[in-house]
């Protein structure tokens, strides 16, 4: 039964990835924000790259599935980080 629960929390975990960029999207245009879609993808691609890096990374270190939760995580702040920070930066220049 514990096998099961990790599987379906993990699958919910990695399917999810991609809430943080979405979220930060909905929220500019809320405000009437410009989306930027090519930063929001580009986001999206370096999320997915991290969480791709970090958990082979992590499989050197360790074989325990408590292993398998960080990347998802990680990779979901640095993501948004990224996305918030560059577009701060894109609004300020064009306005």
């Amino acid at each position: 039964m514990n096998g099961i629960i990790h599987v379906i929390a993990l699958w919910f975990l990695y399917g999810a990835i991609w809430f943080v960029p979405i979220g930060i999207s909905i929220d500019r245009r809320k405000n009437k924000l410009p989306t930027y879609w090519f930063v929001f993808f580009t986001a999206l691609i370096i999320e997915i790259s991290l969480v791709y890096i970090l958990l082979v990374g992590l499989s050197y270190i360790s074989d325990q599935v408590a292993y398998a939760y960080i990347p998802p995580v990680l990779a979901s702040i640095l993501a948004g980080l990224f996305y918030f920070n560059l577009t701060k930066k894109l609004d300020a220049r064009h306005s």
